[in-house]
């Protein structure tokens, strides 16, 4: 059983099924629970489907490559793409989250959450791709 695995993916929405997948085989590989599981998987569908909607001006094919790996006590994520740079670090904290939902404006909570469940995720732009790292604690 590895410690790593690679998943690359066009820039469809519909190929969030199979990053949820691979995902779960290699959270449940490792024996890890379920939150950790719910955890990872809200914060990797988050940014893919913001990269899907947002990143990219044309229509054409582009991958988007996740590295997913294990040391003892965290689960690290890197996430890649090649759409308009953009760093999703940099984005405000929504305004009154503590309303209630019916109170609030739709959107801008995703990114919150993708910083709370993951402290100090690191963002670079490396020639024209986006790096986002990300880091979970298992224990």
């Amino acid at each position: 059983m590895s410690n790593q695995i690679n998943i690359s993916v066009k820039n469809d929405i519909s190929e969030l099924a199979t990053i949820v997948g691979k995902l779960e085989d290699f959270v449940k590989s490792h024996l890890l629970d379920d939150l950790t599981l719910f955890n990872i998987n809200l914060v990797v569908e988050e940014i893919f489907t913001n990269i899907v909607f947002y990143a990219y001006s044309d229509e054409k094919e582009h991958l988007i490559d996740l590295r997913v790996s294990l040391d003892d006590n965290s689960i690290k994520i890197e996430i890649e793409d090649d759409g308009k740079e953009f760093n999703p670090l940099n984005t405000p904290e929504p305004e009154h989250i503590d309303k209630p939902l019916e109170d609030r404006e739709v959107g801008g909570l995703g990114i919150h959450f993708v910083k709370t469940i993951m402290p100090n995720p690191i963002y670079e732009r490396k020639g024209n791709k986006n790096i986002l790292k990300l880091t979970y604690k298992t224990v």
